[in-house]
C-alpha cells in the first residue's frame, strides 16, 4: 500500500503543476464555456463534496468571469474539514473517471488497461536507493501510442471532459498541508503494522481490488495518473505557446523620430 501513496504524491505534484500552467486560465468565463462539460462535472463534484465536508450556505458561478465555481460564503473552513474537502472530492472525481472510462471501453472506444505505473517505495527512498522498473510502463506507453493513433477521436474526447476538471480541483495550500499530514500518519501506521507483520488483509491488493469497479484497478489508477501528467503536458505547452506568441506580437517596433519644437523666445520687458 505504501507505493500507492507514493503514486498519491506524484498525482498531487501533478495537479500543482497543472494548476500553475492555467491559474490565469481556470476563472475566465471564455475557459469555462470552452469546456463547458468539464466545467458542468467539476461544478457537481465539487458542490456534492462542500455538502458532505463543509456544510452551506454555498455560491455557485459557473460561468461568472474571475470567480471559482463553488464558494462557501460567509465562513472561514477548518484546516480538517478542508483537507477532509480534498480526499472526498478527488475520491469523487476519481469514480467519476472510472466510470466514464468504462462506458467508452464497453463501447470499445478506448481502451483504458494498457499502462501499468512501477512500485515506488517511500521506505527505499529513504534509506538512499530507489528501484524504478520502467520497461512495463513504457511498453505500455507504446500500446497505448497505437490505441490513440487507432482512435484518436475519442480519446480526444475523453481528455477534453476530464482534463480541464483536473484544472478546476484546485489544490490549496492548507489543504494540502494537512492532507500531506494526514496521509504521512496513515503511511507511518501502515508501515508499523506492516513491520509487526500483522498480516492484515487491508495491506493486500487483492483487498482494496474488490472495492474498485474494475477489476484491474491498477491499471485504471495508472491511466488515470496518466491522464493528469498528458493534461498537464498539454496545458504547459500551450501556455508556453501564448507567452511565444505575445513575445513576437509585442516586439517594439522602431520609433519614428520627434522634430524638435523650436524654442520660445522670451520677450524682454520694455524699459520706460
Amino acid at each position: 500500500m505504501l507505493h500507492i501513496i507514493a503514486w498519491v504524491g506524484v498525482y498531487a505534484v501533478l495537479l500543482l503543476g497543472l494548476g500553475l500552467a492555467t491559474r490565469s486560465w481556470r476563472d475566465k468565463t471564455w475557459f469555462k464555456a470552452a469546456f463547458l462539460p468539464a466545467t458542468l462535472i467539476a461544478l457537481a463534484i465539487q458542490a456534492a463534496a462542500s455538502y458532505l465536508c463543509l456544510g452551506g450556505p454555498l455560491r455557485f458561478a459557473p460561468l461568472r468571469n474571475g470567480c471559482r465555481l463553488v464558494t462557501v460564503e460567509n465562513r472561514r473552513v477548518p484546516c480538517l474539514a478542508g483537507a477532509l474537502y480534498l480526499f472526498v472530492s478527488h475520491i469523487f472525481l476519481y469514480f467519476t473517471f472510472v466510470i466514464g472510462a468504462h462506458t467508452l471501453e464497453t463501447a470499445k472506444l478506448i481502451d483504458a488497461h494498457l499502462l501499468e505505473l512501477p512500485n515506488l517505495y517511500p521506505m527505499d527512498m529513504l534509506e538512499g536507493r530507489l528501484e524504478v522498473n520502467m520497461a512495463g510502463y513504457l511498453e505500455g506507453l507504446g500500446e497505448f501510442s497505437d490505441a490513440i493513433a487507432a482512435q484518436p477521436i475519442w480519446y480526444g474526447v475523453f481528455i477534453y471532459l476530464f482534463a480541464p476538471v483536473f484544472i478546476q480541483m484546485r489544490l490549496r495550500g492548507r489543504e494540502v498541508l494537512w492532507a500531506t499530514i494526514l496521509i504521512l500518519m496513515l503511511g507511518f501506521i501502515v508501515y508499523l503494522i506492516d513491520w509487526m507483520e500483522m498480516g492484515f488483509p487491508m495491506l493486500s491488493r487483492g483487498w482494496w481490488a474488490s472495492f474498485f469497479y474494475f477489476p484491474s484497478w491498477w491499471a485504471m489508477f495508472s491511466f488515470y495518473v496518466t491522464t493528469v501528467a498528458v493534461a498537464c503536458i498539454l496545458f504547459t505547452a500551450l501556455r508556453n505557446v501564448g507567452k511565444i506568441s505575445r513575445l513576437f506580437s509585442d516586439s517594439p517596433s522602431p520609433k519614428k523620430k520627434s522634430k524638435p519644437k523650436p524654442k520660445s523666445r522670451k520677450r524682454e520687458p520694455a524699459h520706460a
